[in-house]
């Protein structure tokens, strides 16, 4: 109980400000949940165009889970697209390759 009240004298000073930024233009220091996930969910978005994020080896066994998952994605995505008529991007489910 103690720690509760310790941490919540703490907070409510930081109210609209929880990281300690004292910037009032930051969507993650604005205390508005709705704000922070609209951010989160723009900087992932962004975050997939990157070059970084790109068709390469997987580790055979660690990432296994990882590759399937993609391999059930892939067969979706050619079932979906035989369906519908409508190609979707190139798909490179042949490029994965297993190190």
């Amino acid at each position: 109980m103690q720690q509760e009240w310790n941490s919540w004298n703490y907070f409510a000073q930081r109210k609209w400000d929880k990281y300690g930024t004292n910037n009032e233009d930051d969507p993650l220091a604005s205390g508005d949940f709705i704000a922070e996930d609209i951010y989160v969910c723009e900087q992932q978005q962004r975050s997939l165009k990157s070059p970084y994020f790109s068709i390469g080896a997987i580790a055979k066994n660690l990432e296994q889970s990882v590759y399937q998952y993609q391999i059930n994605l892939l067969n979706y995505m050619k079932s979906s697209e035989k369906k519908s008529g409508v190609r979707s991007q190139e798909s490179g489910g042949d490029r994965i390759t297993k190190i």
